[in-house]
């Protein structure tokens, strides 16, 4: 999986020298450990501090980061994450002052595929030369760019791709080598490598683990949930609903799914492959029992864009889609619960087709509880 973190020039250069990668906004400055004691609801602060964490949470080992340079308007070569997301303690702030701004949320990187010169935003993203369908494009960073405010997006396996054969080519096939120091040349606008050697230093050992701030706030926590599937997609408790497949080859996770030029979003979309078969999971996350309006309203939309944008591009295998809905369950009778009922059985009745290549399996429902520790069950 490839990540893009958006930085600017001063800031392009210390991530070079240091072979970090981090993220942030500058007016605000968090306490991961302290405020997880206090916290009760999430006010617009808390949501866009667990939002970030959501964001970076998302990068394991060995996935690919890529810049991309609002100075130059550039995209350059590819590292590799070689530790965990973590959280940079403040204080102290490591690298603050040299980066002029707060960057709490990082990972360790090394050189993968780098090269010189990047291509710019025009040739990345408005090009269309050898594009013959719209699903072509680079959709993600596309989004990214209507609705800003992401410092840690991500790419498609197809956009990175086709990103790394732009890159490639512009630069003859010539890489600058991955065991080489580098450092920004801002007047040519070009990575070039150094003999100065800047190692990091500073204190790696705060997880972003959001469990326990999870299971503290009592009201408003969708953000917090979803910041938990990003960290624990993989992992127990949930992979074992998320991604039962045997033999998975790999597994692409994206989260706040840009999926139309209004601005809608998937919660969570995970992509899980094995030999023979691309599970596509759309998921939808709720922080109170689930309404009929969530199968009503926003599923179709995106198994639509989903059919249109992603399999297309998984034409090599069988495509499962598998609609998923990740809530609290409401224990009670009620009007509410009915009519969510309802219209799960409806659409499981009705929804689920094959054509070609391509199945939607019926929907499935996952509770969620945080009363005594954090559990899921499968509804149906």
């Amino acid at each position: 999986m490839t990540h893009v973190f958006i930085v600017d020039e001063h800031t392009f250069k210390i991530h070079l020298q240091y072979m970090f990668a981090g993220t942030g906004r500058k007016d605000l400055i968090p306490d991961f450990i302290g405020r997880a004691k206090t916290i009760t609801t999430a006010d617009s602060e808390e949501k866009t501090f667990v939002s970030m964490i959501s964001d970076i949470s998302k990068i394991r080992k060995d996935d690919l980061i890529a810049f991309y340079v609002t100075g130059c308007q550039k995209i350059f070569g590819f590292f590799k994450a070689v530790s965990d997301p973590f959280f940079n303690d403040n204080p102290p702030d490591y690298l603050g002052s040299n980066l002029g701004r707060y960057l709490p949320f990082r990972v360790l990187i090394e050189p993968h595929e780098v090269f010189a010169d990047g291509v710019t935003e025009h040739e990345a993203l408005d090009c269309i030369q050898n594009v013959t369908h719209p699903y072509e494009m680079c959709w993600s960073l596309i989004y990214r760019k209507l609705t800003g405010l992401r410092g840690c997006s991500f790419i498609t396996d197809f956009e990175s791709n086709r990103l790394y054969q732009q890159i490639y080519t512009k630069n003859n096939g010539i890489c600058l080598g991955n065991n080489n120091q580098f450092d920004y040349d801002a007047q040519n606008k070009l990575i070039k490598t150094t003999t100065n050697v800047n190692a990091y230093v500073g204190t790696t050992a705060t997880p972003l683990d959001i469990s326990a701030r999870l299971q503290q706030i009592t009201r408003a926590y969708e953000t917090h949930l979803q910041a938990y599937v990003s960290q624990y997609y993989d992992k127990a408790p949930l992979r074992a609903f998320l991604c039962p497949q045997a033999n998975v080859n790999s597994i692409w996770f994206g989260n706040e799914v840009v999926c139309s030029v209004g601005e809608q979003r998937i919660d969570c979309l995970l992509i899980t492959e094995t030999t023979s078969t691309f599970y596509i999971r759309v998921i939808e996350l709720k922080d109170e029992p689930p309404k009929a309006s969530l199968i009503n309203e926003q599923l179709d939309w995106y198994l639509q864009w989903v059919m249109q944008y992603i399999t297309p591009l998984m034409c090599i295998k069988q495509v499962e889609i598998i609609p998923t809905i990740i809530a609290p369950e409401n224990k009670r009778s009620c009007p509410n619960k009915t009519n969510f009922m309802n219209a799960a059985a409806n659409f499981n009745n009705t929804k689920p087709s094959t054509t070609n290549n391509i199945s939607i399996a019926k929907l499935e429902f996952i509770s969620f509880d945080k009363t005594s520790g954090i559990s899921f069950k499968k509804v149906f």
